[in-house]
């Protein structure tokens, strides 16, 4: 699923040792610092480099929290003072003058406590990556709702609150791509249902969320036309399946829909999407046959699973025939086996505990 991802987010690393020197450029609008041993005062006067564009300390081992502050404290780094035998502090000027920052990725950390206000200055902020820390708060009260220039947002494995209506988002024009994986949900009230978001979402990940009960579909997605990749795994999602986000998105390449509750039959439309190449509805509650013709409306699948659901009938015998096939999984229904044809490029193939039936 990192097709559209590598595309809006280009991630560099580095593993070298540094002086600070570079905090005097007027000039320097990228700094790379992923995955590096950090001296413990390497963000100091970090306001100091006026035509910063990007920041990126992705796994560097920080720990702490981002203060509401215009200061950076108790940003620690781990592999640091396991040298040093103690713990320090931090005070680094600026971090609120970034005015002119488009990038800015705190991914890989161990940075925990809610997002600072101040986080809501940054006005130029197109990519903001803060995956896989321990952030806190309910991002509906943040700073992110003033960042509207936002074109890619990746909150996945935090603890953050996220609201099913994306109600914080609405007035953000630009945004593309959305991640939020294992978080914690939060139904809102009825008043905030069916609010018209301003973006067009390429990429949308809301899967293996927590907390929320009886969740449903976003409404904001039935007015979505441009996804190409979208994940709501994992979320005990209970009602019928959505057919309709095909009928809205017709260039949909991705369709994740695995771990859920759906229920009723697979219902498809009746043209091809030639760009459709995985699609996951395993581990639901869904029945009837499988449609005959998923082989016309999916004719470039590398990737099917529809394990642990309830679909009964034959297996089309036209799946053997889709060249890219790669991945096939129906194990666990109330199938009649028949026979496959070609299957020459297969790498997966799990058809057991099904009926025995037609060969």
């Amino acid at each position: 699923m990192t097709i559209l991802y590598d595309h809006y987010f280009h991630h560099i690393s580095s593993s070298f040792f540094f002086t600070g020197t570079f905090f005097n450029s007027s000039t320097l609008e990228e700094l790379h610092l992923d995955n590096t041993s950090l001296p413990i005062n390497f963000l100091q006067n970090i306001g100091a480099l006026p035509a910063l564009k990007v920041l990126s300390v992705a796994e560097c081992d920080l720990h702490g929290t981002l203060p509401a502050q215009g200061k950076l404290t108790t940003i620690i780094n781990k592999r640091f003072f396991q040298h040093c035998f103690d713990y320090f502090k931090i005070n680094c000027t600026g971090w609120c003058e970034l005015k002119n920052l488009k990038q800015l990725d705190l991914s890989g950390n161990n940075l925990g406590g809610s997002l600072p206000d101040c986080l809501g200055n940054l006005s130029s902020l197109q990519l903001l990556d803060v995956s896989d820390n321990q952030f806190t708060g309910n991002i509906a009260f943040g700073p992110l709702t003033n960042l509207i220039s936002l074109k890619f947002i990746s909150l996945s494995n935090n603890l953050f609150e996220v609201p099913t209506s994306m109600k914080p988002f609405m007035n953000h024009s630009s945004l593309k791509f959305f991640s939020c994986k294992n978080n914690k949900l939060v139904t809102e009230l009825a008043t905030f249902d069916n609010l018209i978001p301003k973006f067009q979402l390429v990429f949308f990940r809301l899967s293996k969320t927590s907390e929320a009960l009886n969740v449903e579909i976003p409404d904001f997605l039935y007015n979505q036309y441009h996804l190409r990749v979208l994940d709501l795994s994992h979320n005990s999602i209970t009602r019928m399946f959505p057919s309709w986000l095909l009928k809205n998105n017709t260039r949909l390449e991705q369709l994740y829909l695995s771990d859920n509750s759906f229920v009723g039959a697979l219902q498809l439309q009746d043209h091809p999407y030639p760009n459709m190449i995985e699609l996951d509805i395993s581990n639901n509650n869904m029945n009837g046959q499988i449609p005959k013709d998923i082989c016309l409306i999916f004719p470039n699948l590398k990737y099917l699973k529809m394990a642990k659901n309830g679909f009964t009938g034959c297996i089309p015998s036209c799946l053997g025939n889709i060249s890219s096939l790669r991945i096939l999984d129906l194990s666990n229904n109330e199938l009649s086996t028949v026979k496959l044809e070609q299957l020459t490029t297969i790498w997966f193939l799990n058809l057991s505990n099904n009926c025995t039936g037609r060969r």
